[in-house]
């Protein structure tokens, strides 16, 4: 018989779960809508006069993944990617660079006319895209170009939604209550449109430089819907690791470390379902997490990128990287077996900050004749003492 700590409410807690802190609030929500908004229509009304056709727009990245966090250190900013897109037949057959630099510059006069009336700030050293920031704190917009088969374009659905978890009351009591489900205007993840994979090698990004570079940018969504859409509630367990493994690596890189991309790899490949219980699969996939930040990664199913390797971190990061990741696991251990519940809140602060509620409250013993399976099988000698810390008010 061994007795555990249940720390699943601490991450999921309907009002003070970490969970719930890393979530963009009602308020950032309404300022990003009401950027896009500004955004979309004088790019409209801008690009509609000098191509004589109306761009169509999709949410790509983490918001459209359903992982997007608030930044965790002052510093960090959320992106939201907004692809803006128009159909071939506005350009010659062969899309010459002089087109491409012409369209970047029609929309970045554009964008400069909207950041001029708002008072925004435009970034243009990317030569992949337009950024604008300055309409909320500590977060950025990127603006891709793309040019798309006339058929593709007909059909293209736009998506302007940002995609977050869809509050669902189920018996293993993911849901937020109803007065935090009312904060959010999302849409389930089943409900996202997506670009026919089909057709997507031949979605064309415009660069600053007159390059036409081919993008895919729809392929890492589509797989990622896919593997999510395999579990129960669509995946929202998953999607919820993906989110703390994103919020540790903010809590201890102010930049850098592990990329977005390939933590959520990791984690997919790593991911069990455990119902009911995050603290379970987080540790599941700790477990795997430091080997993973020192191989190579592929992930065939993705299509067109079989053979790209995603952890692109050097040698030197990598060791980095796994040695952080190591201290997660051991924690994470450390936080399970914890003789209290106050030590299982400050070995969670360590790793994850002061989003961790502290309300040991939140945790519960647990008598069990079949622990962690994780627990049997990492050696004991990688379980580190908890971490004492003086408490800190917070939740």
């Amino acid at each position: 018989m061994t007795q555990l700590q249940n720390f699943h409410r601490v991450f999921r807690n309907e009002t003070k779960g970490y969970w719930v802190k890393v979530l963009p609030t009602r308020q950032q929500v309404d300022a990003l809508v009401e950027a896009q908004r500004a955004v979309r229509e004088q790019l409209s009304e801008d690009l509609s006069a000098h191509y004589d056709v109306s761009p169509k727009y999709r949410v790509q990245g983490s918001w459209a993944y359903g992982t997007c966090n608030q930044p965790a250190q002052v510093g960090q900013e959320m992106d939201l990617d907004y692809g803006v897109y128009l159909p071939a037949k506005v350009f010659s057959q062969q899309k010459s660079s002089q087109e491409a630099k012409q369209y970047f510059e029609t929309a970045k006069k554009s964008l400069e006319k909207v950041c001029s009336k708002n008072g925004w700030t435009i970034i243009t050293d990317n030569p992949n895209c337009l950024r604008f920031k300055g309409f909320m704190p500590n977060a950025h917009m990127d603006i891709p170009l793309y040019a798309v088969p006339d058929d593709m374009f007909d059909e293209l659905e736009q998506n302007h939604g940002l995609l977050l978890e869809k509050s669902l009351r189920t018996d293993e009591h993911y849901a937020m209550d109803a007065l935090t489900a009312n904060l959010f205007d999302s849409v389930s993840f089943s409900e996202s449109k997506l670009i026919d994979l089909s057709s997507i090698e031949m979605i064309h990004m415009a660069k600053s430089d007159g390059e036409w570079k081919a993008s895919d940018c729809e392929k890492v969504r589509k797989w990622f819907q896919d593997e999510c859409m395999k579990y129960p509630n669509g995946g929202l367990q998953l999607r919820s690791v993906v989110r703390y493994l994103k919020g540790w690596r903010d809590h201890h890189w102010k930049s850098g470390g592990p990329t977005s991309i390939l933590l959520m790899i990791i984690a997919t490949k790593c991911y069990q379902y455990i119902a009911g219980r995050d603290d379970q699969a987080l540790i599941y996939v700790a477990q795997k997490l430091p080997s993973m930040l020192e191989s190579d990664i592929f992930e065939p199913n993705i299509d067109g990128h079989q053979d790209e390797n995603f952890n692109k971190s050097t040698p030197a990061q990598r060791k980095e990287n796994a040695g952080k990741a190591k201290d997660l696991l051991s924690r994470l251990l450390s936080a399970a077996q914890s003789s209290t519940s106050q030590l299982t809140i400050d070995c969670l602060i360590v790793d994850f900050g002061q989003r961790i509620p502290n309300a040991p409250e939140l945790v519960n013993k647990e008598i069990s004749e079949d622990p962690y399976k994780t627990i049997k099988e990492i050696p004991a000698s990688r379980v580190v003492a908890p971490a004492v810390i003086e408490s800190q008010s917070g939740g």
